[in-house]
C-alpha cells in the first residue's frame, strides 16, 4: 500500500480533522421530521493546506495523486503521528501561483 508524501509538510495547524456524520431526514404529512444517521461510524475528512511550496515540491504531490487517485493508501498524520487508511477526497488537484517559483494547494483525503 501506497504511503503518502510527508515532504512537503502541509502548513503546521491548517491540517483540518473532521468527522463526516451522513443523515436521512424523512418528513412525514403531519409536517413531522424524521433525523437518523445513515451509517454506523463517521467519515473522518482530513484537509491539507500547502502554502509557498516549490513547483517541485507540487509536482511531487501531482504525481502521487496521478498514481494514486481512486485508491487507498496509507496517510501519517502531520500532528497526531497516527497512520490512516484514506482516499482522494477530490477528482482533481490544483495551483495557485504565488510567484514565479511557489504556489499554494489543498489536498482533501477521506478516511475509510
Amino acid at each position: 500500500m501506497a504511503i503518502y508524501p510527508s515532504s512537503p509538510c502541509p502548513r503546521i495547524g491548517a491540517s483540518e480533522f473532521t468527522k463526516k456524520y451522513n443523515v436521512v431526514k424523512t418528513n412525514f404529512e403531519a409536517n413531522y421530521l424524521q433525523v437518523r444517521k445513515a451509517t454506523t461510524r463517521a467519515r473522518m475528512m482530513f484537509t491539507l493546506d500547502y502554502s509557498d511550496i516549490t513547483k517541485n515540491e507540487f509536482n511531487t504531490l501531482k504525481t502521487f495523486f496521478d498514481n494514486n487517485i481512486g485508491t487507498i493508501f496509507n496517510y501519517v498524520h502531520t500532528e497526531d503521528g497516527l497512520t490512516y487508511q484514506v482516499t482522494f477526497g477530490q477528482d482533481s488537484i490544483s495551483m495557485k501561483p504565488k510567484s514565479l517559483y511557489t504556489c499554494d494547494t489543498q489536498i482533501i483525503l477521506e478516511g475509510r
